[in-house]
């Protein structure tokens, strides 16, 4: 798309936007995961064409201070709607798996083991509208446990849910950095994410907060009228 003198590209770090694309200045917004397998290759492209890139997670941006980090716009009208879960039994605690290794999977299961009341809803293999009606039926929802803050997580916060994720050193002073606190329940390790899990499930003002952190925070940034402000202040940067 171009808009006034700038032109903005979606692509993947390994597929090459045509020569002599867009108009003025030019930003490429990149595909999270390639990038974040190959981020030498990504920078590489963005210089011979004389674009910046942009990214919509916090990791990204360890990889450059050129990268642009722009909040994923979340429906949080619509999401909220979703909001289902039984008031009575076991915490349901959704995880989309959609890349186990990155996202903790493993860990995840091993910290909810033996745990009374505490029931893991693992969300694979399923169109998205069926992943949300599903996560629209639990308490809480596990996004990732080491890339952060994850379109999984602002689902969660959009529908109305507490957050637990976690991530490495840079991307929890990242937040704290922008933001000033942090956007979920922060877990470094699996007997951390248990803890969590615990005290959600045993402490009601606990929860409470945490959801109320969560959601505002989901809202206030990454709300469809939020990350179009934020998108149209670096676009409209000399």
């Amino acid at each position: 798309m171009a808009q006034g003198d700038a032109s903005i590209c979606h692509v993947s770090p390994e597929w090459l936007p045509p020569a002599g694309w867009g108009r003025g200045r030019r930003f490429i917004y990149v595909h999270g995961s390639r990038f974040r397998a190959n981020p030498a290759h990504g920078l590489r492209v963005a210089a011979e064409h004389g674009a910046r890139l942009v990214c919509s997670t916090i990791d990204l941006t360890r990889h450059s201070a050129d990268v642009i980090y722009n909040p994923t716009p979340i429906d949080t009208q619509a999401l909220r709607l979703l909001w289902s879960p039984p008031s009575r039994g076991p915490l349901l605690v959704a995880h989309s798996s959609t890349t186990r290794a990155l996202k903790g999977t493993a860990d995840f299961l091993k910290a909810c083991e033996g745990l009374t009341d505490v029931v893991p809803v693992l969300i694979e293999g399923v169109s998205n509208a069926e992943c949300l009606r599903r996560k629209g039926g639990c308490h809480v929802t596990f996004d990732s446990l080491h890339t952060g803050f994850q379109v999984s997580g602002l689902e969660g916060g959009a529908i109305g849910m507490p957050v637990v994720c976690g991530g490495d050193e840079y991307i929890r002073e990242e937040y704290l950095r922008r933001y000033g606190s942090l956007p979920a329940i922060w877990s470094g390790d699996a007997e951390q994410l248990r803890e969590a899990l615990i005290r959600l499930r045993d402490d009601a003002q606990f929860y409470e907060d945490a959801r109320d952190n969560t959601v505002s925070f989901v809202r206030d940034v990454h709300g469809h009228t939020a990350a179009s402000e934020h998108m149209l202040s670096w676009l409209s940067e000399d």
